[in-house]
C-alpha cells in the first residue's frame, strides 16, 4: 500500500463525506467535486478528464470583442431575447460558410450554452403534436440531455448506435419511428462521449426519415469540425460539416462556442433553425406557450421564461469569433488540432497498460483521435473502473477503496484474460426445454437483446412475459488456455467469459441459476456450474 497516490484512509474519508451511494455512479459535476475535494485533502494534483473543460486559451477575437462590449456599456442593458444583429448575421454566415446551408439570421438564436438550447428545443418539440409524446436519443450521450427531459417530465427511449451503423440505422430508427409517439431525435455529430462520426449517408437516412414521420431532428455540433481526418475548416470551401440539413427541412442546429472556439467559460451558443421549420405552424403549441409559429415558441416560450437572454457582452465576444472565422483571418481548427494529438498520446498510454476501446472503430476504420474516446479495463464494469482510477492503479493490480470494500482493503485481483461473447446467440419464445441443436425457427441476435422492444412500448399493455431461451455454443479449443473459466452475465443482458486468478465474486449454487431471469445484476459463474453454456 505504500505506493497509493491518495492515502487509504484520506480517500475513505473524502468518499463518505461525499454522501454518493456509488462513487462509480456519480455525475460529471459530483466527479468534479469529488476530485476537487480529493486534490484538497490530499494536495495530490488531478489530470481532469470529467468535464470537458477545453484546456486552451479562449479565442482571442472574442475576448477582445467582449472587452469592447463591456467597456462602450453593454453590462448595463438587457440583451435582445432573440440576439444582437451582428451575431445572428455572422451566425448565419458562419452556417452557409461551414455547413454549405442557408438558415436567415432571424432564426439564428444564442443560447447560454448548448445545455440551454437543448433544454429549449425539447421544451418545444415535446408540446408541437398532442399525439406525438416522445423523444429519442442516439447513445451513447450527453447524461445531462436525459435529465433535463426527466426534469420536463418527458418520455424519452434511447437505443445504442453501436450496432446501428450504415443501413442497419434505417431499420432501427423506421421501427421506432413507426409508432408514431416520437416528435424529435437528438444526436451528437462527433459523438460525444465516444467520437464516432456519422457519415453523410447515415445523415440521408435520418434526414428521410425525419420527412417521412415528420420528426424534428436536433443536431448536436458542440464539437464543429473536430473530426481531424478532413479540414472543414475554410470558409465557402469543400469539404463541409456533415449535416442533416442537406436532407430535411425538420432540424435545429446547436452549435457550441465551448469546444472549437475555447469559449466555454461566457456560456453562449447558437440555434440555427431551419427557415422552414421557424415558420412552421403548430396548433397544439398555444395551449403550451400561447404561440403556434415553431421559433415564436422558442424565443417567448422557451428562452424568454428560461433566462431573459443570454449575456449581452458574450453575445459580442462569440460575434467577433464568428466574424474572424468567416472572413477568414482566423482558423480555429489549428488551435484545436492539439485536442488530436493528446488523445493519441493518452489512447498509447491507456492501450500500453491494459486498457481497451469500448468503441474502437467507426465504420471499419479506427476511431479519430479528438476531443473524447471511450476505455474499458477488463473485468470492470464503468462505474468499478471510475471509482478505481479516483485512487490508485498500478501493474494490472487493484487496491479497492469503496465503503462497501474497505474491510478488504488488502484484496487484491488481477484479470487474465477476457472475451466478449455479445455476438451470434440464437434465441427463441417457443420452448422453455434446453435443445440440443437449434432449428430455424431460433432467431440470430446479439446482447444485449430485448424481446420486448416492440410490443414493450406500443401502450397496448400486450407484451409478451413468457420464459425465453438464449444459446450460444463455446468450443474450448477455441478459448485461451486455462484450468478455470468464468461466465459473467451483466445487469443489461451482456457476457463474458473470462479467467482469473482469484475473483471478488461468490460463484452461485446451481439451484441459483434458475433465477437469473432478466439478469436484474451482475454474475459470475463458474463453468461448472452452468455446463449448458460450456
Amino acid at each position: 500500500m505504500k505506493n497509493n497516490i491518495v492515502p487509504v484512509e484520506v480517500a475513505q474519508k473524502v468518499f463518505s463525506d461525499s454522501n454518493l451511494p456509488c462513487i462509480g455512479k456519480a455525475g460529471i459535476r459530483e466527479i468534479n467535486k469529488l476530485a476537487r475535494d480529493l486534490e484538497a485533502a490530499s494536495g495530490v494534483k488531478f489530470i481532469h478528464m470529467e468535464m470537458g473543460n477545453p484546456g486552451l486559451p479562449a479565442a482571442q477575437a472574442g475576448v477582445e470583442a467582449q472587452i469592447k462590449a463591456l467597456q462602450n456599456g453593454v453590462a448595463a442593458t438587457y440583451p435582445p431575447i432573440d440576439g444582437i444583429p451582428s451575431l445572428k448575421n455572422e451566425a448565419s454566415r458562419f452556417i452557409k460558410n461551414f455547413l454549405d446551408l442557408d438558415v436567415n439570421a432571424a432564426n439564428c438564436i444564442p443560447t447560454v450554452g448548448s445545455m440551454q438550447g437543448a433544454f429549449a428545443s425539447f421544451m418545444i418539440c415535446g408540446h408541437t403534436n398532442k399525439e406525438k409524446n416522445t423523444i429519442l436519443f442516439v447513445d451513447p450521450g450527453f447524461p445531462v440531455h436525459k435529465f433535463q427531459t426527466k426534469i420536463l417530465g418527458m418520455n424519452l427511449e434511447a437505443f445504442d448506435i453501436y450496432e446501428y451503423r450504415g443501413e442497419n440505422l434505417r431499420t432501427k430508427l423506421e421501427s421506432i419511428f413507426a409508432t408514431g409517439k416520437i416528435h424529435s431525435i437528438l444526436y451528437s455529430n462527433p459523438n460525444n462521449p465516444t467520437w464516432v462520426c456519422l457519415t453523410d449517408e447515415e445523415l440521408r437516412i435520418i434526414g428521410e426519415l425525419a420527412n417521412k414521420y415528420d420528426v424534428i431532428v436536433l443536431e448536436d455540433l458542440a464539437y464543429f469540425g473536430m473530426d481531424f481526418r478532413k479540414d472543414y475548416s475554410h470558409p465557402g470551401a469543400a469539404p463541409y460539416q456533415p449535416t442533416v440539413g442537406k436532407y430535411t427541412d425538420n432540424y435545429i442546429l446547436m452549435i457550441s462556442s465551448s469546444k472549437a472556439f475555447s469559449y466555454a467559460g461566457e456560456r453562449c451558443a447558437i440555434l440555427g433553425i431551419s427557415d422552414k421549420l421557424a415558420e412552421r405552424v403548430y396548433p397544439d403549441l398555444k395551449e403550451f406557450c400561447g404561440q403556434e409559429i415553431f421559433v415564436r415558441g422558442i424565443i417567448f416560450g422557451a428562452l424568454h421564461p428560461l433566462s431573459s437572454g443570454t449575456s449581452h457582452s458574450a453575445q459580442h465576444a462569440v460575434a467577433g469569433i464568428l466574424k474572424a472565422v468567416n472572413d477568414g483571418v482566423y482558423n480555429y481548427r489549428d488551435e484545436v488540432l492539439e485536442y488530436g494529438e493528446k488523445a493519441k498520446m493518452m489512447k498509447d498510454a491507456f492501450t500500453s497498460n491494459g486498457f481497451k476501446f469500448t468503441y474502437d472503430e467507426d465504420l471499419g476504420e479506427p476511431i479519430a483521435d479528438g476531443f473524447y474516446f471511450t476505455y474499458y479495463y477488463p473485468g470492470f464494469t464503468g462505474a468499478e473502473l471510475l471509482e478505481k482510477m479516483l485512487y490508485y492503479i498500478e501493474d494490472g493490480r487493484v487496491w479497492p477503496i469503496s465503503r462497501d470494500e474497505s474491510v478488504n482493503i488488502q484484496e487484491e485481483y488481477f484479470v487474465r484474460k477476457i472475451i466478449n461473447i455479445n455476438r451470434n446467440w440464437t434465441f427463441t419464445k417457443e420452448t422453455t426445454e434446453i435443445p440440443a441443436a437449434v432449428d430455424s425457427s431460433w432467431e440470430s441476435v446479439n446482447l444485449p437483446h430485448s424481446w420486448n422492444n416492440v410490443d414493450g412500448q406500443d401502450g397496448g399493455n400486450d407484451y409478451f412475459r413468457g420464459t425465453c431461451l438464449y444459446k450460444k455454443a463455446l468450443k474450448k479449443a477455441e478459448l485461451p488456455e486455462g484450468e478455470r473459466y468464468y461466465l459473467d452475465l451483466k445487469k443489461d443482458g451482456s457476457g463474458y467469459l473470462y479467467q482469473r486468478d482469484r475473483d471478488r465474486h461468490a460463484p452461485l449454487a446451481k439451484d441459483q441459476v434458475d433465477r437469473l431471469l432478466g439478469w436484474s445484476t451482475s454474475y459470475c459463474l463458474d463453468e461448472n456450474e452452468v455446463p449448458y453454456y460450456s
